[in-house]
């Protein structure tokens, strides 16, 4: 049975609870109860300092702990990884929720005989149970905020249990506070059903006199009998709380229709077909969905169950609604291989008749939910664009150019304004961003419109420039930066010291060439530029495709 716990409120002496002991840890690691405060129990014989009775003074022993950590280097993970500290275990938590530490990471302080993995440190794993635990909480609201229209809620009762407001916030209302708070704030909402179950007639009647006197004197076995019965009351009012909440969930394993749709159906496919061809066909239209656990796209390719074969049909999740309707109007009837055309339609999902299958919810790392929701941040809504989905406004192009011609500036430049000129034919270019280093001859074009970014890729992807097919997609969030490899940096340095050594050697010779050069400059200019690089117009487009 769970042990229940009653506290004493700082400021005013007035008898909470009671609740269990998760609960007192997490107001202790949030400074809602200090390390002075008193809490009581059934097996206690009067009330105690909370940092004096276990299970809370191992928990605020480690949360008092200093700490010290191997940091891997974040630049060159080839390199060993440096110590680092102090710093505190909340601290620690934080960088664990950031993906800077992990189960992995060897920890050290003064409680330890030496080195140790961070999940082989069991005070400081129940830290970071605590964490992840949170993070599927505030996951859930988010997911149940996002599923739940503005103009359905308003309830039977007729008051408004989620807004969302003008400034985008989302809010849930407190029944305790009868005030609207964010998510974040949503763990006094967890409090709020253990609170209503404490012992609110007792507080009344009694008041902070007796709250004091209960701390001060033996109050007899009137005192008693009454503590007793209002705790048992308080039991059995959890207890019934619990049990509710056991019924909704029941409840809740009945089969949902989602009210958004991000799944689009495929029928036609080749038989011989594979994910990464699919991927990169309708990766044209948005960013393909990854699974959460493993990062691999969310495709489904369907067999035939009696041949064990694909039947050419298979399913594409998005990570926005929008593009399911953009791959229904530009995907349906289109070719993925050439004379092969595929039918794509909003995918709809529906209980098999009979069967209620449970969904088994997997534990999910706290570093993959980050990923997860900074990927959906870059895609969301942008503060300053009306109705305007920012990872939609940008596309990729590649194959561009060669890293071997990118090393002409001049080259480079006149490469930017010819696509920015034939861009802006499409429409209102913000941003072009050119990755020279990268391989694939990456440039990333920002419009002021999706509408912009979608003709673009339907006139850019499988156009030819300077010999080489193109390819053009919406963004998924994919960083072209280069990283210098290890051979990379090494010639880098070996030819800037032959390039010291020329100089210092031939300073005199450069005076003599500087002066005759004087006479000859005049003479004769290299004509710049490339023009058969340049991209042809729009408006005679049609030599451009195969």
């Amino acid at each position: 049975m769970v042990e229940l716990w009653m506290y004493l409120d700082a400021a005013t002496g007035e008898q909470k609870g009671p609740v269990p002991a998760r609960i007192v840890k997490k107001l202790l690691r949030k400074s809602i109860i200090q390390p002075h405060q008193l809490v009581w129990t059934q097996r206690l014989s009067e009330w105690t300092k909370i940092t004096s009775v276990e299970p809370f003074v191992a928990y605020y022993r480690t949360l008092m702990t200093v700490w010290y950590y191997m940091a891997e280097n974040a630049t060159d993970a080839s390199k060993n990884a440096t110590r680092t500290g102090p710093t505190t275990t909340q601290q620690l938590i934080q960088l664990f929720l950031d993906g800077k530490v992990d189960g992995m990471t060897l920890v050290w302080s003064q409680e330890l005989d030496d080195w140790k993995p961070v999940g082989a440190v069991s005070s400081l794993r129940e830290f970071f149970d605590e964490a992840n635990d949170e993070i599927d909480r505030e996951s859930e609201l988010i997911e149940q905020i996002r599923n739940v229209p503005i103009e359905h809620q308003v309830f039977e009762n007729g008051s408004l249990e989620a807004l969302v407001a003008e400034d985008g916030k989302s809010y849930l209302y407190d029944t305790e506070s009868k005030t609207y708070v964010t998510p974040e704030d949503s763990i006094e909402e967890e409090l709020a059903s253990l609170r209503e179950a404490s012992m609110e007639t007792n507080a009344k009647t009694q008041g902070r006199h007796e709250s004091t006197k209960l701390l001060k004197q033996d109050t007899g076995k009137i005192v008693e009998a009454t503590k007793q019965k209002s705790f048992e009351q308080a039991k059995a009012d959890v207890h019934g709380e619990k049990k509710r909440m056991r019924k909704k969930k029941k409840k809740s394993d009945k089969w949902k229709t989602k009210k958004t749709n991000t799944w689009v159906y495929v029928n036609g496919l080749p038989l011989d077909v594979s994910i990464e061809e699919v991927h990169d066909h309708f990766a044209k239209c948005g960013v393909i969905q990854p699974d959460i656990t493993t990062g691999k796209p969310r495709i489904k390719l369907y067999e035939d169950k009696e041949r064990g074969v694909l039947n050419g049909d298979g399913s594409v999740c998005y990570m926005k609604e929008a593009s399911v309707e953009l791959a229904v109007q530009l995907l349906d009837k289109s070719q993925i291989r050439p004379d092969w055309p595929i039918d794509v339609q909003p995918a709809v999902f529906q209980q098999k008749e009979g069967k209620n299958v449970k969904r088994k919810k997997v534990k999910i790392d706290a570093r993959a939910k980050i990923r997860m929701f900074e990927k959906e941040k870059a895609l969301s809504w942008n503060e300053g664009e009306v109705n305007e989905p920012a990872g939609y406004r940008i596309v990729v192009l590649k194959h561009m150019f060669t890293p071997a011609e990118i090393e002409d500036e001049a080259f480079e430049k006149e490469l930017q304004e010819d696509i920015h000129a034939e861009c802006s034919k499409i429409g209102e270019v913000s941003k072009i961003t050119l990755f020279s280093k990268h391989v694939d001859g990456v440039v990333v074009v920002k419009f002021a419109s999706s509408g912009s970014a979608a003709r673009c890729i339907e006139i850019m992807n499988g156009r030819f420039f300077a010999g080489r097919k193109l390819e053009c997609g919406f963004w998924d969030g994919a960083d072209y930066t280069h990283r210098e490899s290890q051979n990379e940096e090494l010639q880098r340095a070996e030819k800037f010291q032959e390039w010291l050594d020329d100089a210092s050697s031939s300073s005199s010779d450069d005076e003599v060439e500087e002066t005759n050069m004087e006479h000859i400059g005049n003479d004769t200019k290299a004509e710049e530029g490339h023009p058969e690089r340049k991209l042809h117009p729009l408006s005679g487009d049609s030599d451009d495709r195969e």
